[in-house]
């Protein structure tokens, strides 16, 4: 039979991977242009409203502000709407890379209709996202759920690493925007045009503070999936009820991708290498485990 390592490498699920990645730019992109939009009208506004004397720029300001604070929401739900359906394709993956599809159904209640997947496989079935062969590591030496397992807690632990770093970083960011908003509006001449700058740290803030609180709130879901997650390896010696407990956490996963916040791809390839050099450790110990283990028994 093919193990997971193998599932992974087949045309429909690289395809699938493919697709599921695009989305996941797609959304990334909406993201980028809603973050920097925000950023260059609060600049644009900050500098205008500080050097120019004109009653209309503060006016404008005010406006643009408040068409600036709507439109976010109007971005959040295209990203949510992209996010939900990279997810569906990426539980798809991994259901049939774990050949646990067919075991429960409200694993698939996500997942887009097969129409639709052959539609969005085949729409970016040309398009070039780097390498997602191999996109976990060959954990073939061990038990058909103690695969599952493992691959599992591969995913887990790239995500939370990930999350744990890029939250300090966007804190620091948001703490220098509001202070160089601050300090223009400081600066302005008069309360009315200190005011229209100030007033920019509304959508800013919401920005920012959306995905910082939306980064801890997956931080803390990380932290209740790992918990799961020790649970399976205490009774991992124990297939059938291992089963149940790597389709609970699955489900747990699924959840996590719909509403987790999404992280640049920059910002995962800068870490990709170090981050692949700890899990190619933790599989080489791994292994070693299962074979001691073996040769005790």
């Amino acid at each position: 039979m093919s193990t997971i390592y193998q599932r992974q490498n087949e045309p429909g699920m690289v395809g699938a991977q493919r697709a599921a990645r695009c989305l996941y730019s797609k959304a990334k992109r909406i993201a980028g242009i809603n973050y920097f939009g925000t950023l260059f009208f609060a600049v644009l506004f900050a500098v205008l409203a500080t050097f120019i004397q004109d009653n209309k720029i503060d006016y404008w300001s005010f406006a643009v502000t408040i068409i600036v604070f709507m439109a976010n929401f109007v971005f959040d739900y295209f990203i949510n709407k992209t996010k939900f359906l990279a997810a569906g394709l990426q539980q798809y993956f991994d259901l049939v890379v774990f050949d646990i599809h067919e075991s429960r159904k409200y694993l698939t209640h996500g997942i887009p209709n097969k129409s639709e997947r052959i539609e969005v496989i085949s729409k970016y079935k040309d398009k070039n996202v780097g390498k997602i062969e191999d996109w976990y590591d060959n954990y073939s030496g061990l038990s058909k759920y103690n695969q599952v397992l493992k691959c599992q807690e591969e995913s887990i632990r790239w995500d939370a690493e990930l999350r744990k770093k890029y939250i300090w970083l966007l804190i620091v960011f948001c703490v220098l925007e509001v202070f160089v908003i601050i300090s223009f509006a400081i600066h302005g001449k008069g309360l009315v045009n200190g005011f229209a700058v100030a007033v920019w740290v509304v959508p800013i803030l919401k920005v920012a503070l959306t995905v910082i609180v939306n980064l801890a709130k997956d931080i803390r879901r990380l932290n209740d999936i790992e918990k799961e997650k020790d649970q399976a390896e205490a009774i991992k010696q124990d297939e059938a009820k291992l089963f149940e407990s790597v389709c609970d956490l699955q489900h747990l996963i699924y959840e996590h991708r719909t509403q987790c916040c999404l992280i640049p791809n920059s910002f995962y390839s800068f870490f990709r290498k170090k981050d692949q050099m700890r899990e190619n450790k933790i599989r080489e110990e791994t292994l070693r485990e299962e074979k001691q283990d073996e040769s005790d028994n």
